[in-house]
C-alpha cells in the first residue's frame, strides 16, 4: 500500500501555531537556478513549471497548508 501525501507540519512535528520571534523577515527571496523566488509572492505553480513536482494540500481556511512535493523512485 502506497503512502499518501503527508502534511509538512506532521512530517516535521511542528505545532499547529508557530509564533515568530524575529522582528523582521530574515530572507525575502531565494534563487534556485534561473528562478528568483520571492517568498509570499512567487506561486507554487511557477516553481512547479520550472522544476516539476506535485502540488499537495490539506486542511481548509485557517488550517490550510499547501506545498510542492517531490518523491524519489
Amino acid at each position: 500500500m502506497a503512502a499518501g501525501p503527508v502534511s509538512p507540519y506532521k512530517a516535521l512535528g511542528l505545532p499547529n501555531a508557530v509564533h515568530p520571534t524575529l522582528q523582521t523577515e530574515p530572507v525575502l527571496s531565494i534563487t534556485a537556478g534561473s528562478l528568483r523566488i520571492e517568498l509570499e509572492v512567487t506561486t507554487l505553480d511557477a516553481v512547479k513549471r520550472q522544476f516539476g513536482g506535485t502540488i499537495r494540500g490539506t486542511g481548509d481556511a485557517g488550517d490550510a497548508a499547501t506545498w510542492l512535493c517531490y518523491a524519489g523512485a
